[in-house]
C-alpha cells in the first residue's frame, strides 16, 4: 500500500468527473460515512457482493465511495444490480466529461492502493471542498 497523497489527476477525476454527477444528498452521506469511518465504504470493489448476475438482486453489504455517493448514500437499501448500475454510469459519464473513457481508474487506484485511514482523511477534505462549492453556488444564486 502506498502512502502517497492523492494525486492531482485523481483529484481532478473526483471533482470534475464524479462530483458533478452526485446529488448534494449523496455528497453529504459520503461525508458522514467518511467521518464515522463507516466500514460500508470498501476498497478493492465497486460493490460487495460482486456484481455478478447471481447476486444482482441481493442486498449490498459494502461499496466504494463512488458507488456510495452515486446511490445517494442509500446503497445499503438497494440491490447489487442497482448500485453497480449507478457506479458504472457514473464512471462512464466521468470518462465522457473528461474525454478519456477509463480516467476513473486514477481515482479508483488511489482509493484501492492507499491505506484506508489516509484515503478516508484525504477524501473527506475533497468532499468538504465539493460541498463548500455547492454552498457558495447556492448562496450566490440566492443573492
Amino acid at each position: 500500500m502506498s502512502s502517497v497523497p492523492m494525486s492531482e489527476l485523481a483529484r481532478k477525476v473526483f471533482h470534475n468527473g464524479f462530483v458533478p454527477q452526485f446529488s448534494t444528498k449523496g455528497l453529504i452521506a459520503l461525508r458522514d460515512a467518511l467521518v464515522k469511518r463507516d466500514p460500508f465504504l470498501m476498497a478493492g470493489v465497486s460493490v460487495d457482493p460482486p456484481p455478478l448476475q447471481m447476486f444482482e438482486n441481493e442486498p449490498v453489504v459494502g461499496c466504494c465511495p463512488i458507488a456510495f455517493a452515486a446511490s445517494d448514500g442509500e446503497a445499503a437499501q438497494r440491490t447489487v444490480g442497482e448500485v453497480e448500475t449507478a457506479f458504472a454510469l457514473t464512471y462512464w459519464r466521468a470518462g465522457e466529461a473528461l474525454n478519456e473513457p477509463t480516467i476513473g481508474r486514477h481515482f479508483a487506484n488511489y482509493w484501492d492502493d492507499t491505506p484506508i485511514e489516509q484515503a478516508r482523511r484525504e477524501l473527506l477534505v475533497e468532499v468538504e471542498v465539493a460541498l463548500a462549492g455547492r454552498k457558495s453556488l447556492t448562496s450566490s444564486a440566492a443573492a
